[in-house]
C-alpha cells in the first residue's frame, strides 16, 4: 500500500472482489466487511484515510449475493497541510466563469441574476458593472476523505 500511495502521489485505488485478471468474482457480505476491515488497519498504520467510491452487486455463479467495492486511500503528505489541486477557466464574455466558480467555492446556487458571483468580486468597479475584470483564485479546501472543509 505505501508503494501504491507513493506511486499515485497520496492516492491509490483499490478494487476489492476482483480478480488479478479482472474477473468481477465479489465477495460476500461477511468476507466484504472482512477485506474492508483488513484494508482499514493498513491504511491507518500509513496514515491514510479509506473511502467507499462505489458498490455494486455482481452476477456469479453462486446463491448468495456478491458484491465488488472501489474504495480510495488517500494519505497527506507528511510536509504538506493539504492537498492543492489549480483549475483554470477560460471562456467568453457572459459565458458563466465567475457563475461557475461562485456555484463552486460557496456551494449555492446562483438565484438567476449573479448572486453567486458576488463574492469573487475585488474592486468596486466590478461590483458596480457586475462583471469580473481581474484574474482571482478562490480556495476551497478538502480533506482526505474528499469532503468539503470550511
Amino acid at each position: 500500500m505505501k508503494w501504491r500511495l507513493q506511486e499515485g502521489r497520496g492516492e491509490a485505488v483499490y478494487q476489492i472482489g476482483v480478480e488479478d485478471n479482472g474477473l468481477l468474482v465479489g465477495l460476500s457480505e461477511e468476507e466484504m466487511k472482512a477485506s474492508l476491515h483488513t484494508l482499514h488497519r493498513m491504511a491507518e498504520k500509513v496514515g491514510a484515510d479509506i473511502t467507499v467510491l462505489r458498490e455494486r452487486e455482481v452476477d456469479y455463479d453462486s446463491d448468495s449475493p456478491r458484491k465488488i467495492t472501489e474504495v480510495l486511500i488517500r494519505k497527506v503528505p507528511d510536509n504538506q497541510q493539504f492537498l492543492d489541486l489549480r483549475v483554470a477557466v477560460l471562456g467568453n464574455v457572459d459565458s458563466g466563469k465567475s457563475t461557475l466558480l461562485g456555484v463552486l467555492t460557496q456551494g449555492e446556487l446562483d438565484n438567476g441574476r449573479g448572486r453567486a458571483r458576488l463574492n469573487l468580486f475585488r474592486h468596486l468597479h466590478e461590483i458596480q458593472s457586475g462583471r469580473t475584470s481581474s484574474i482571482s483564485f478562490e480556495i476551497l479546501g478538502f480533506n482526505s476523505k474528499g469532503e468539503v472543509r470550511q
